[in-house]
């Protein structure tokens, strides 16, 4: 015998117009769920913004002022965005603001820019995240006309804003990633029809098995919504503390469907999304034990890639004549490659084993096998399409670079999200090398009109596909990067990874006695050391470009191969440049005939190593 729940159990009474990432259909189609305002006492509505220290989460009031107090709920503490952005205007929304959660009485809107980008930090790498943006326009603005603007995921496009209510304007979409590093910039940008704007920003972290075919360049986006089929229409969503990744589950009931449910616990078997066992307590049969269940959506966009997620548990003690056993198909025959017994109390989890596309109207049907004596049974259900991540963001390094040069100089430019991409939103005064095929990186860097001031950042070393820097007022610092550099060089620790273009920078300093940036005494006219120095190696007229203070105790040829593997480090073409094992190689030729201390070319040398670079100790004589 099973336990009969009384179906209808709610955690809270409310309704809200969530739309998910299913566009309102225009033929007649299934609408997005909408359920309008959420409804709450002034009790629960005072403990509703958040931010969400616990299990890393992060929970995101936008619009709300920095000083404000927090509001909690189920132990979710929501805070203000101000420090996870720097631009916008705070803004009440207008329309019914008593009845709002405390989430949806405040946007921040973004009436400057072309892109406003909000960084989630403190990331793992590589890990799984659940990120979920909720817009309410509710007339903030006073001119009862919605905007339409698009929202990125980094350097991709997650989705375009707008919105079927022009005076409420409730949305709320969701997106499942790999961080590609350890942030995550979610991206409002003008396109030119209205001003956006954001209601609240929610990260959940997933574990890693999750959702298996999310990967850094593969996505997963919520098509309608999760739903825990067999409650009743008129229970709230299950959400957190009952699901720990505070994934939304709405109640599904259908008049050809009969529902049962359980008071006892359901474990999890297979980890592939791990569903609660609040959402496995309630399933659905047909209404005809013979019967097939079935499970139909409809899309406007046939090129959608479907993946769904089944979750079965039988909830009922079987007696030893008694069977549930039953097949799964969705689409056009995408069958599961067995037949399905549920076990007791313990959920399993199936998926499709191919991607669903190119139709408008999608089912699943669930029926049962001639040995089984039960009807077929489905617990819960979440709907996705595959959402590609084509576009690789910027080298990690130099976002990191950027970001911290940022953070010295205090910039006020409106420098946010990727530094080179979207080209269109590229930060201003950087040159970027995208081929389109790798990551791209900073090749020029032209702070010319900030007007800064100070020592330069040593971050500025790690720009490693660097080729030109106008640090303006800056130049008198530029020995912070030579001696920088010096201290690598001396410190044994160059590798393969190392910066070749600098090493070269480096070792022409050293032959010609000359800073990076030569300053004419005559106007103060400025030249780089590189371009200085090239026409006089490239024509082998040595003794012009070295330092004077050698005063002839070289050997000339010596010098010259130096000088060459150095212009050779140089080259504007970062694929021209010598390895680091050929910098040695050329080096050691070069040097071998010396003694280890005493070298007639005008330096010193330690020892010389291949190792994984070049690691010896070059000094000045």
């Amino acid at each position: 015998m099973s336990s009969v729940l009384e179906l209808g159990h709610e955690r809270r009474v409310s309704y809200f117009c969530f739309y998910s990432d299913a566009e309102p259909p225009t033929d007649g189609g299934r609408k997005p769920r909408g359920k309008g305002v959420r409804k709450e006492s002034k009790a629960m509505r005072e403990t509703w913004r958040i931010w969400r220290g616990n299990s890393g989460f992060i929970s995101i009031d936008c619009g709300t002022a920095n000083d404000s107090n927090v509001y909690i709920e189920n132990d979710i503490t929501y805070i203000s965005d101000a420090q996870f952005i720097e631009t916008g205007v705070n803004e009440d929304v207008r329309i019914i603001q008593n009845d709002f959660l405390g989430l949806y009485r405040t946007v921040r809107s973004f009436p400057n820019g072309n892109r406003n980008c909000y960084k989630l930090g403190s990331l793992n790498k590589s890990n799984k995240y659940l990120i979920r943006a909720h817009f309410m326009y509710g007339n903030y603005d006073g001119k009862n006309i919605t905007p339409e603007f698009d929202l990125y995921m980094g350097v991709n496009l997650w989705r375009t804003i707008s919105f079927s209510d022009e005076t409420y304007g409730g949305y709320t979409i969701e997106i499942i990633i790999v961080a590609s590093m350890n942030f995550i910039s979610v991206c409002l940008v003008n396109t030119g029809h209205g001003t956006p704007f954001i209601s609240a920003l929610e990260l959940r972290p997933l574990k890693n098995f999750m959702y298996g075919v999310v990967n850094e360049t593969q996505s997963l986006r919520v098509f309608f919504d999760r739903y825990d089929v067999g409650r009743s229409n008129d229970s709230n969503e299950i959400s957190y503390p009952d699901d720990a990744f505070d994934r939304y589950w709405w109640p599904k009931e259908d008049a050809s469907w009969i529902s049962s449910g359980t008071l006892q616990n359901v474990t999890n078997k297979d980890k592939a999304t791990e569903p609660p066992s609040t959402v496995m307590m309630t399933a659905v049969r047909p209404l005809n034990n013979s019967d097939a269940l079935y499970y139909s959506w409809t899309t406007d966009d046939s090129s959608l890639q479907f993946h769904v997620y089944m979750h079965f548990a039988e909830l009922e003690l079987l007696g030893p004549n008694m069977t549930r056993e039953f097949t799964v198909c969705c689409g056009n025959n995408s069958c599961h490659n067995s037949p399905i017994r549920p076990e007791y109390l313990v959920s399993t989890t199936i998926q499709n084993p191919q991607p669903l596309t190119g139709q408008y109207d999608y089912s699943c049907s669930i029926t049962k096998t001639k040995t089984s004596t039960l009807p077929p049974i489905l617990n819960a259900i979440e709907i996705f399409f595959i959402w590609q991540l084509p576009i690789t963001p910027t080298r990690e390094e130099d976002v990191e670079a950027m970001v911290d040069i940022k953070a010295t100089y205090k910039m006020k430019r409106n420098w946010m999200g990727d530094p080179c991409l979207p080209e269109i939103h590229k930060w201003e005064g950087l040159t970027c090398n995208n081929n389109h095929s790798d990551a791209p990186a900073v090749v020029s860097l032209n702070l010319s009109s900030a007007g800064l001031k100070g020592k330069i950042a040593t971050s500025l070393a790690n720009l490693k596909s660097i080729q030109s820097f106008d640090p303006v007022t800056l130049v008198d610092n530029l020995k912070e990067i030579q001696m920088e550099k010096r201290r690598y060089f001396h410190s044994n620790n160059l590798t393969q990874k190392s910066d070749v273009y600098g090493f070269g920078v480096v070792l022409l300093e050293m032959i010609t006695g000359q800073p990076p940036i030569i300053r004419s005494k005559t106007n103060q006219e400025k030249k780089n050391l590189v371009d200085w120095a090239r026409p006089t190696i490239a024509a082998r007229d040595i003794h012009a470009a070295l330092d004077p203070r050698l005063d002839g105790d070289y050997d000339a040829n010596s010098l010259l191969k130096i000088a060459e593997i150095a212009l050779a480090c140089t080259s504007p073409t970062s694929i021209e440049r010598p390895t680091m094992t050929d910098i040695v190689a050329v080096l050691k030729d070069c040097l071998g005939t010396e003694t280890p201390v005493e070298i007639s070319c005008g330096l010193e040398i330690g020892q010389v190593e291949t190792m994984s670079g070049f690691s010896s100790a070059l000094l000045p004589r």
